[in-house]
């Protein structure tokens, strides 16, 4: 438990400073009050001032009291000032409420300081490195950034409008030291990141939905067949395409496979993936291959292969009844519908002219990754899922002797829970960091990701993330586990009293949060309170992002909605 400094004392402690302002400036004022038009008195220190009001001796200098207001109301302007540039120090109540938390030197380990030491420790060979990654300024004691470091993975609790994408993504896609990736299912950020980063390498955008780009031609192919190799990636990747399907089509039903057609149909996809796979086939392939029914020709090239298990599992299902093997197909079929779009095969099946992607390359660049998708038929989660996982594979092989890449790779999936169907990513997530793959999860509550993971694997996420941010949340289930862990304080209840156990934050607290708010869990600190800092309030990457406009427009040729610059940004902010 924590005592902090009552109300009642700041107040004394403020009056206090007030008046020994007040008496330094009078002093002051008379100094050069008495250099201007003597009085013959001396005028030595503030002390001497006293002791000739108390013998009635004091002269003051007739220039002393213009010199006085000119520097009362200086020092006012100044205070007012100084405000101003601090305006997301937050309110009176939520300094309060920061006060209960860590902050001082429980915050070290957090701090630019401590970050470079394990940036340079983690990442010897990158030159030039940031500390880390900007998480937010403290809200209690010194007003300072905080840092993630880049053996930290990150998950962000933070509903709309709260700030996610304007104080988290867009400055940490900006600062990226290498390559950067990010998901969204809508325009907001695409612009300010691609204006940040378009001199920094080059811009892949993956958008067959046409969220932001305007031309129909894909800008580059990826083949979600280049993760499988034998019989595990095989059933990963059916797990991701399985689990798209269900979320992209509700009219389908409750999401839920009969028990004896599901784990067939699912067997029977993932061999199929095998069998396009072994044959450097596009995955559109593996829809026409059920649409057909072609069960003996995927049982014959696996078999031709070596896997000889998967084969016998397609020739038994070819056994099957005309009946029942007719239910199996047209629940692998089901399974697999995504692949018959024409959005998903423009996007994954090579063509001459249309550069292909390659993630071990990208990890060595500075090049920057938009996966943008829609969760509706004919959405492409599942590819985005793939290309993810491609890099998260790419980065496994590259380094398996430094254990970490060169240059750690940033990567914002927001919106992951729309439109990235991604079933281990609660497992996947907690060796991620060791790699130097700082992920950071954007959740707009808590719920959703136990809707997409089930309540164990969103508890996995949630304790193998190296940070936490959790904006204004309504969720009282959850809030009120996060005040037991974050305890109590005693508050003083007057002379004679005893004092009273108040959690340091309930979940009014964390209800009644304003935007660009959040509190900060950490790995390696108590819970603090944090104020996130937009990209439009900081003058050089505003300055950036503003003159990098242009490029933005060229690139998509059309934008489908007018770009905002910064200033407009802030004055909306203002009027709001």
């Amino acid at each position: 438990m924590s005592k902090p400094t009552s109300t009642d004392t700041l107040l004394k402690l403020t009056l206090a400073g007030a008046v020994a302002g007040l008496l330094a400036l009078a002093w002051v004022s008379a100094v050069l009050g008495e250099l201007l038009t003597p009085t013959g008195m001396p005028w030595t220190s503030p002390a001497q001032l006293l002791a000739r009001l108390n013998e009635g001796s004091f002269v003051w200098p007739a220039a002393a009291t213009w010199i006085l207001i000119t520097l009362a109301v200086a020092a006012f302007l100044g205070a007012a000032f100084l405000s101003a540039r601090s305006g997301g120090r937050g309110s009176a109540s939520q300094r309060t409420l920061a006060g209960r938390l860590a902050n001082g030197h429980q915050l070290a380990s957090l701090t630019e300081k401590h970050r470079a030491r394990e940036t340079s420790q983690l990442h010897p060979a990158a030159d030039n490195l940031p500390p880390g990654q900007k998480l937010g300024h403290a809200l209690a004691g010194k007003w300072q950034m905080l840092y993630s470091g880049y053996r930290q993975t990150g998950l962000s609790i933070i509903p709309p409008g709260g700030g996610k994408t304007s104080a988290c993504v867009i400055p940490r896609m900006a600062d990226a030291p290498g390559a950067a990736l990010m998901t969204s299912n809508k325009i907001d950020g695409v612009p300010e990141v691609i204006a940040a980063r378009h001199n920094l390498g080059r811009i892949w955008i993956f958008d067959p939905n046409g969220i932001y780009l305007a031309q129909s031609r894909p800008d580059f192919i990826f083949n979600p067949l280049s993760l499988v190799h034998d019989t595990v990636t095989a059933m990963e990747l059916a797990a991701v395409i399985i689990t798209a399907a269900k979320k992209n089509n509700p009219r389908d039903g409750d999401g839920k496979d009969d028990a004896h057609f599901g784990p067939a149909g699912e067997t029977c996809l993932a061999w199929a993936l095998l069998a396009a796979a072994i044959e450097k086939k596009p995955i559109s392939a593996v829809h026409e291959w059920m649409a057909r029914g072609e069960l003996v020709q995927i049982k014959e090239i696996l078999e031709d292969a070596g896997f000889d298990a998967a084969a016998a599992d397609m020739f038994g299902f070819s056994k099957w009844p005309d009946r029942t093997k007719g239910s199996l197909i047209a629940t692998t079929q089901r399974m697999c519908r995504d692949l018959s779009h024409n959005t998903f095969r423009d996007w994954t099946t090579p063509t001459a002219g249309i550069d292909e992607f390659d993630p071990t390359k990208f990890l060595d660049s500075k090049d920057t990754l938009i996966l943008l998708s829609e969760r509706r038929p004919g959405g492409t989660g599942a590819v985005i899922t793939a290309i993810v996982k491609s890099i998260t594979t790419a980065a496994r092989n590259q380094a398996p002797g430094t254990a970490r890449l060169r240059v750690p790779l940033i990567a914002e999936l927001d919106e992951v829970a729309n439109i990235v169907p991604w079933p281990s990513l609660p497992e996947d997530f907690s060796y991620f960091g060791s790699l130097g793959l700082c992920f950071t999860v954007y959740l707009q509550a808590y719920a959703q990701g136990v809707g997409e993971w089930g309540e164990n694997g969103m508890r996995t996420l949630w304790q193998t993330a190296g940070f936490r941010l959790v904006g204004a949340n309504e969720e009282t289930t959850f809030t009120r586990g996060l005040s037991e862990t974050i305890g109590t304080w005693e508050k003083p209840m007057g002379k004679d009293r005893p004092t009273k156990t108040l959690p340091k934050a309930g979940p009014e607290d964390f209800a009644n949060l304003p935007a660009f708010t959040a509190f900060l869990f950490s790995a390696n600190a108590p819970a603090t309170l944090i104020s996130l800092s937009p990209w439009f309030k900081d003058k050089t990457l505003s300055t950036t992002i503003n003159n990098g406009l242009p490029a933005t427009e060229e690139l998509a040729q059309r934008t489908p909605k007018p770009l905002v610059t910064a200033q407009a940004l802030e004055a909306e902010e203002v009027t709001s």
